[in-house]
């Protein structure tokens, strides 16, 4: 049963919040690099991997944690700075200028400044609209993405428009925000996912959407925002408060922390020092999904989350991850406020055990060609269950995630396959209770898929010039529940209606097989500006139910400004 929450509900996390911030600007020193964060695009991603790859050397940056410094990216970025280490200088030169602070001319922003009324405009590109000075900068810029196509059960499409706005203030105070309304006709599996869920992956608020020129069942409207403000407190230690996503891990997909939920309120407090980068997330998630409900105050639960990485050698770094979900009716839980502590200590130092998980995981450069990286998460295990016993108890909960990485396949630059397999456990990510499983919006914090899988994937990248491509093929196993038993895929069900203590296995349940097959080319018109298509096959076996195999394809079009692709493959 859903319960109204009073104004003051959750007050004390925000005080908590103000005294830190507070007592933060009170030691601000003057900054020697920016203390923005930036998510790098897919593309940009791709750019960095295979620097640290062909070069054999892991740079400072860490780019398992995103958003990741802009200052620090751009250190990484300019330290490739002719055609022979990076052969494509186009993307080169593209993805500088997303990251500096102001970028050259070219020619096109030339011959806009002689026009009279455009003069303004593009005058550092990419930037529709930028102003700078001694102790200030102002980027505006549109967002747009246009994308129309056809499936086998209906016309889809995606109309997002949007405003970004990012900047700095003497250098001290860094800003950004990002506004964007969507109309989106989404393919049947989407829809299905919704229906169980109620809620659409990567959207908060949402609502249907009715047009006047086609009626669809699986058309949604929605509006998304993010954006935050950073401090950099002098050489080591960056604090950002914010509205947005993370992601931690080296893959395709994340045990740990995933972007593929809505966005939520955060703190973060990132230190890094020599060869270690060390991250604290405390946000504010809700356990309710608001889709065509009346209005009221969602319910309010609350992630806290440590990340260290470390550099070990010059090709070998280490991760250790922790986090724990909880619910307090009237409050953050302070003690989850420490940077440097275990939660299970403070799960029993408080008499009251939370949702707490633990994460290990590793990436490893071999011949400047090859990264071999994995993840490792425990939720719940007893070692004498898992190793001695082995009758497959319910309550050990992991993940496992391991994965290759192979830059400039046989000899050709810019070619990279990749290759990973993921697994979790029946009743990861679960709890006793609604409230403290790790999702936010129904939706998961972690993989999409939740719990209960088995997924291969393989992948191929390529790039030239201003074209991309980019083929997925992925392999997937999972465990659904019928309409009376819990089999531990859901992870928004409570573990208390798990099917049995003993005998549980990995995609037990209804059996569920996907094959998702799926093709994009990219073609950059001008600096952010892409033509895209989209081509994408899915087949779904369900093993125990008649007419049981469905097959979804779908082919769409369109153009791209300052808009990253949101691929739903689950």
């Amino acid at each position: 049963m859903k319960r109204r929450r009073s104004k003051s509900n959750g007050m004390l996390m925000w005080k908590t919040i103000t005294l830190i911030l507070f007592l933060v600007s009170l030691s601000i020193l003057p900054c020697i690099a920016q203390g923005d964060y930036v998510s790098p695009t897919l593309i940009d991603k791709q750019f960095i991997e295979d620097n640290e790859i062909n070069s054999g050397t892991l740079n400072s940056i860490h780019s398992d944690v995103r958003p990741m410094s802009n200052a620090r990216l751009l250190q990484s970025v300019e330290t490739i700075t002719t055609q022979d280490k990076f052969p494509n200088l186009l993307l080169y030169q593209n993805l500088s200028c997303n990251y500096l602070p102001l970028c050259k001319e070219d020619s096109l922003s030339s011959t806009i400044k002689s026009k009279s009324i455009l003069r303004y405009f593009f005058t550092h590109p990419p930037h529709l609209f930028a102003v700078s000075g001694q102790d200030y900068q102002l980027a505006i810029d549109p967002m747009l993405e246009e994308m129309v196509g056809k499936s086998d059960h209906s016309v889809l499409l995606t109309n997002k428009r949007g405003l970004s706005i990012k900047g700095h203030l003497k250098e001290k105070l860094f800003f950004s925000a990002s506004v964007t309304e969507t109309q989106e006709v989404v393919p049947e599996y989407v829809q299905e996912y919704v229906n169980l869920y109620n809620a659409l992956p990567g959207a908060g608020f949402l609502k249907r959407y009715d047009s006047r020129f086609f009626k669809s069942e699986s058309a949604y409207d929605y509006l998304s925002s993010e954006g935050g403000v950073s401090y950099h407190t002098g050489k080591h230690i960056d604090v950002s408060l914010g509205h947005g996503r993370h992601f931690i891990g080296y893959g395709v997909r994340s045990l740990f922390l995933s972007d593929d939920s809505a966005p939520y309120f955060y703190l973060r407090l990132n230190s890094y020092f020599w060869k270690i980068n060390y991250q604290n997330i405390f946000a504010e998630l809700t356990p309710e999904s608001k889709f065509e409900t009346t209005d009221h105050l969602l319910d309010k639960k609350y992630l806290a989350a440590h990340y260290l990485s470390i550099n070990i050698l010059k090709n070998w770094s280490l991760g250790l991850f922790e986090s724990v979900v909880f619910s307090r009716k009237n409050q953050f839980e302070l003690q989850y406020l420490n940077p440097l502590i275990l939660y299970r200590s403070v799960e029993q130092s408080i008499g009251s055990p939370d949702n707490a998980m633990i994460g290990l995981q590793s990436q490893l450069i071999l011949w400047k060609k090859i990264k071999l990286y994995g993840q490792l998460l425990l939720d719940e295990f007893v070692l004498k269950e898992l190793v001695f016993e082995n009758n497959n108890w319910w309550a050990n909960k992991y993940g496992i995630q391991a994965g290759v990485l192979y830059s400039s396949a046989f000899g050709i630059k810019q070619w990279d396959l990749q290759m990973e397999y993921n697994t979790v456990r029946p009743y990861t990510y679960s709890f006793r209770d609604s409230l403290a499983n790790y999702s936010h919006y129904h939706q998961a914090l972690a993989h999409p898929l939740g719990a209960n899988f088995k997924e291969l994937i393989l992948k191929s990248r390529f790039n030239y010039k201003r074209l991309q491509s980019d083929f997925g093929l992925f392999f997937i196993n999972k465990g659904l529940d019928d309409r009376n038993s819990n089999y531990g895929g859901n992870i928004l069900k409570s573990h208390l209606s798990r099917v049995s203590d003993y005998c549980n296995f990995t995609a037990q349940g209804i059996a569920q097989t996907i094959m998702f097959t799926q093709l994009n080319f990219q073609f950059r018109l001008w600096q952010s500006i892409y033509l895209t298509t989209e081509c994408a096959v899915r087949n779904e076996n369900l093993k125990q139910i008649l007419a049981n195999e469905k097959k979804d394809w779908w082919l769409k079009a369109g153009i791209r400004w300052n808009i990253q692709p949101m691929y739903r493959i689950f």
